[in-house]
């Protein structure tokens, strides 16, 4: 939802979840064999973007996410997307 209600301009986005993921970057050697990096932890942010007015509504955003594990590695995520939105109306009968 846009912060002035009507489906155009600026809003605000919390997420939560879960994530579990991994990495083909590795982060050091153990016996000659390079150790593969896993996350996985609750996961926390907040996105702001702007929606454009019109028949197809382009958006564009920045989103910051964090996840948070104990101990290394930590994950920290910024994104900028572009979007924009397909809207199936519903039939009036």
């Amino acid at each position: 939802m846009t912060l002035d209600g009507t489906g155009t301009g600026f809003y605000l986005e919390p997420t939560a979840g879960y994530t579990i993921g991994g990495s083909d970057i590795q982060k050091e050697y153990v016996g000659g064999y390079p150790v593969e990096q896993k996350v996985k932890g609750i996961t926390g942010g907040v996105g702001a973007g702007y929606i454009f007015p019109g028949r197809i509504a382009f958006n564009i955003g920045l989103r910051y996410k964090r996840v948070f594990v104990s101990g290394d590695p930590s994950l920290n995520l910024l994104s900028l997307h572009v979007s924009h939105t397909l809207s199936f109306r519903r039939r009036n009968e």
